[in-house]
């Protein structure tokens, strides 16, 4: 008698089993298909711009991540978790041509969906308007070496999470006691120091690699260490002519107004890269 109830046990535990891994089957049937949707906004296409990628899933997704350029790109979510975004910096020696950037998505239970967006690199860049502040790079070449690699250790610490949000605005602002400049968007206060090649300069840091850099100023408003909301006062410049903002994405210099472009914190990103 015990072989037989050992003999029935085993069919119920073996039968047990084949119900569960059957009703996991039929649940994962069940699932709708899992794909991911790439668009790009962008003033343009151009060596020192930047790209704003919006991922929009068909489902839940746990994680989104990319590269480009050699760089690994941080998505973040923004509405639920179907809707993903993430900033690109195309290097300024990017040759013209067509690259793409492989996006891949996943889903809580290990679903994976990839996808492309095809960026068409141009070489020609537009003239500077006038009056418009034009990035300057910030490379060692310009530094003394105490300066580059100060400089260095900042540009290529890479604080997780995003401190910026919604719009960027230029930050020079005219009054009759000069220049104000101004926070362009929220972020921590990580230097403030007067350089031989840019005089006093302000560094702030909006988090996932991204930084603005601000030089030439007759007085600094804030210290290092303190955070600052979008618009707050950073210091002042005698004319805007001599105040200088730099922005660094992924460690590379971008136009600072094709940032104020792309990530302008619209919800409406339907526009397709070129």
């Amino acid at each position: 008698m015990k072989w037989l109830l050992r003999f029935v046990t085993g069919m119920i535990a073996i039968a047990a089993i084949y119900m569960l891994a059957a009703d996991r089957l039929a649940r994962h049937q069940q699932l709708p298909s899992f794909e991911v949707q790439l668009t790009g906004r962008a003033r343009t296409v151009r060596p020192g711009e930047v790209v704003l990628i919006t991922a929009t899933t068909s489902r839940d997704a746990d994680l989104v991540q990319g590269g480009a350029f050699g760089s690994d790109i941080p998505f973040w979510p923004t509405t639920g978790a179907r809707r993903w975004q993430a900033l690109v910096a195309i290097p300024g020696d990017t040759p013209a041509g067509l690259r793409a950037v492989p996006v891949q998505a996943t889903t809580s239970d290990g679903t994976i969906a990839t996808g492309q967006l095809p960026l068409q690199i141009e070489l020609h860049r537009q003239p500077a308007q006038p009056g418009a502040i034009v990035a300057t790079a910030a490379t060692s070449a310009e530094h003394p070496s105490p300066e580059a690699q100060q400089l260095d250790d900042v540009f290529t610490t890479t604080r997780p999470g995003r401190l910026w949000t919604g719009h960027w605005r230029t930050p020079l602002e005219s009054s009759s006691a000069g220049v104000r400049v101004l926070a362009p968007n929220s972020g921590d206060v990580v230097m403030v120091e007067t350089f031989r090649s840019t005089g006093l300069t302000v560094i702030i840091d909006h988090g996932e690699g991204l930084y603005s850099m601000f030089g030439g100023l007759s007085h600094a408003a804030v210290t290092t260490g303190s955070h600052v909301a979008a618009g707050d006062a950073i210091g002042r410049a005698s004319s805007a002519s001599s105040a200088r903002w730099v922005t660094r994405l992924h460690n590379e210099d971008v136009d600072p107004l094709s940032l104020v472009y792309a990530a302008d914190g619209s919800d409406d990103l339907a526009t397709s890269s070129p």
